[in-house]
């Protein structure tokens, strides 16, 4: 994706309110510096530990980031309570 492209995606996503500033300079920064391999096998639950931020910020920044087609065509796979829950964008 062009530098342009993602530029315009984290603007947008400045746009929502649930999502912090932190996390968005955090994920910014983990895009622009990942290759795509790195990119298309993100986990947000480890990406959360990771970057010391809270499970509950790192799933809404993915679900965001989906809807605003960052990470189009992925896969969101939380594991909560023994059992996995899969979402598809």
């Amino acid at each position: 994706m062009k530098d342009s492209i993602i530029k315009q995606k984290f603007d947008t996503l400045r746009t929502f309110p649930t999502l912090k500033p932190e996390i968005l300079q955090i994920a910014e920064n983990y895009v622009n510096h990942s290759d795509d391999w790195k990119l298309l096998r993100v986990n947000p639950l480890k990406f959360a530990t990771e970057h010391s931020l809270s499970e509950s910020d790192s799933v809404d920044f993915f679900v965001h980031a989906a809807k605003v087609g960052l990470n189009e065509g992925s896969a969101l796979a939380v594991v909560n309570d023994e059992r996995l829950e899969c979402h598809r964008f």
